[in-house]
């Protein structure tokens, strides 16, 4: 899923970026 979190480093964020999400 190519989107703007795929390099975030929150570990909030990393902890559900591979969740069925519509991320922005």
């Amino acid at each position: 899923m190519a989107n703007r979190l795929a390099a975030e480093k929150s570990p909030y964020l990393l902890q559900h970026k591979d969740n069925p999400v519509d991320w922005y």
